[in-house]
């Protein structure tokens, strides 16, 4: 009898500790030629997408533990390692397969939420998985989250993310996001913004929130925006509540009065801050330093109220204050100078 030992590995196995590596590298985000690569990977076979589904419904189960110090130092010992050959995946399967070790350890904790999770008469999950993303002043973030869609974060701004087996919900309390959503028609996205949702099935649009207003831009596929009164009590004469659908193009903004207009936009400009960029087409100085201050702790203060009347247009980087105000100077008559941690501008005109 031969002593010889097999050491061929079980192809599900295999498959379980590739989906744990793309779990872990679409987690931290991928580059294009990655998302590339994965997606071949995801639609070879559809046992890969089975994999990768019940990666990502053990991850959201497990999202309450998501920070342990032991899990972050596995996801990251995980994320070091890239496999390039099918020849190499036992150096870093063990890495891979220590992410699915951890999110199935979530479920001997309480074997019912799996139970609750997967289906049965009246089955949900109990609670929703949550977690908030931040950025500070001058900061920019891009996460990937549980379902595939993406989420890019702008200057000082804060969403809180709370999916359910049934609703994908992200609250935006501050600032401006971007989102990539990832289809799936029986699991609606909304995202809370004020007194208002954005509901989207399968698309690519902008929210920002400022001062109490609302903005949505739509970069591709529809939207629906409606008011939210889930927080207050309804009275029998209240009005209906109001809703507007987006096509690609459009941008809705709310008025201090509480009305919704609808109108298209050139989305290029809006969303030139995901490139680190802020442009201007025949825009108010004012306006333009306002939206430069959102990026930098040296806020621009103009000491003459009419300078803010100046029209400009030109594609400026964002948290380069110093840089703005030069070009500004050179264009028109004004100066900058340094003055109690602020950089004010002052007409040279007679």
């Amino acid at each position: 009898m031969s002593n010889i030992v097999s050491m061929r590995r079980d192809p599900e196995q295999e498959t379980e500790d590739v989906a744990a590596f793309w779990f872990a590298r679409r987690r931290r985000g991928l580059r294009p030629a990655e998302e590339i690569e994965f997606q071949r990977w995801l639609e070879a076979d559809i046992g890969h997408r089975e994999k990768y589904d019940d990666m990502t419904r053990a991850w959201e189960l497990a999202g309450a533990a998501a920070g342990d110090d032991e899990i972050v130092a596995m996801r990251s010992k995980a994320l070091m390692i890239r496999p390039t050959a099918r020849r190499r995946l036992p150096v870093w399967s063990a890495a891979a397969a220590a992410v699915v070790a951890l999110l199935g350890a979530a479920l001997l904790f309480d074997p019912g939420l799996l139970r609750n999770y997967v289906g049965g008469e009246g089955a949900q999950l109990a609670a929703p998985v949550e977690r908030e993303l931040t950025t500070g002043i001058g900061e920019r973030s891009t996460v990937t989250l549980a379902d595939g869609s993406v989420v890019t974060l702008n200057t000082g701004s804060k969403v809180r993310i709370a999916f359910t087996t049934e609703r994908r919900s992200v609250v935006l309390l501050a600032g401006q996001a971007f989102f990539q959503v990832a289809k799936n028609p029986d699991r609606p996205f909304v995202v809370g913004a004020g007194d208002h949702e954005v509901i989207a099935l399968g698309t690519e649009f902008e929210v920002r929130l400022a001062d109490e207003r609302l903005r949505v831009s739509l970069l591709e596929g529809r939207v629906r925006v409606r008011e939210d009164r889930s927080g207050f009590v309804a009275r029998p004469d209240a009005a209906p509540e109001a809703s507007a659908t987006l096509r690609a193009g459009e941008q809705l903004v709310t008025t201090a009065d509480g009305r919704m207009l609808v109108r298209e936009a050139d989305m290029a400009d809006i969303l030139s801050w995901r490139d680190g960029r802020l442009r201007c087409d025949d825009m108010p100085l004012a306006d333009a330093v306002a939206e430069m201050n959102r990026y930098s702790a040296t806020p621009i203060v103009l000491a003459d109220s009419s300078i803010g009347r100046i029209r400009i247009s030109g594609s400026f980087r964002t948290g380069q204050s110093q840089a703005f105000v030069e070009a500004i100077s050179e264009a028109f008559p004004v100066r900058a100078k340094m003055e109690k941690g602020e950089i004010r501008l002052e007409s040279t005109a007679q």
